[in-house]
């Protein structure tokens, strides 16, 4: 049976970049993780992934997550010499879109949606208030934080 792939979607940080398709179901196909010191750009990893999975055919959209701030629809990564933008991204690859967006903040926009069995308890059973904010903290190649604020 044929798959119909909905779209590309990376985590990118200074260490690695981690790059797999998602399918019309939402499911995650075709994982795969470069490390980044062995590419030039971001394009070249992209490029690489494209090329090892789907040969010549080009996903329509994607959604990567970056270490970094993205301001006006950029990164200039803060541990490597990469600098890429939303428009270069549908330029170099024929998309109808693509979306940069801090890795943290993309934890932090992801948070609310989680299961308790997607969870695993670090410290002592609390109880928080319902639709209270959260907040996402973690190391990789540098120290992440981002805040989430809900509102009905």
């Amino acid at each position: 049976m044929k798959v119909n792939y909905a779209g590309l979607v990376g985590d990118v940080g200074g260490t690695n970049a981690r790059l797999a398709l998602v399918d019309e179901d939402g499911r995650i196909r075709h994982p795969k993780t470069f490390e980044a010191k062995d590419y030039a750009s971001l394009s070249d990893v992209i490029g690489a992934y494209i090329q090892q999975t789907l040969g010549r055919k080009r996903p329509t959209k994607a959604v990567i997550a970056v270490a970094g701030p993205v301001v006006d629809g950029e990164i200039e990564f803060t541990n490597l010499s990469w600098r890429i933008s939303e428009g270069e991204l549908v330029g170099t690859f024929e998309l109808e879109a693509a979306k940069l967006l801090n890795d943290f903040g993309a934890q932090a926009m992801a948070a609310p949606l989680l299961e308790a069995e997607d969870l695993r308890r670090i410290g002592p059973e609390l109880r928080g208030a319902e639709g209270a904010p959260c907040v996402v903290v973690g190391a990789g190649t540098g120290f992440g934080v981002a805040g989430g604020a809900r509102s009905e």
